[in-house]
């Protein structure tokens, strides 16, 4: 009895660990960007902040 008791709970703790894995693997690290990307969106960043239109509208 104790075996199978021990082999549900051992599935059951597989199960979940693996879909909390999953949900990180496939969802949150896409999300990420790589160092290169990094660099991209802070000179993407620097050059919204100094243009013109951007000034104006902060003045409003």
């Amino acid at each position: 009895m104790k075996n199978k008791i021990l082999l549900v709970l051992l599935i059951i703790s597989l199960g979940v660990n693996l879909y909390i894995f999953g949900k990180w693997f496939l969802t949150e690290q896409g999300y990420e960007p790589s160092s290169e990307e990094k660099v991209i969106l802070s000179e993407m960043v620097q050059k919204t902040v100094e243009s013109e239109d951007y000034k104006k509208i902060a003045e409003k």
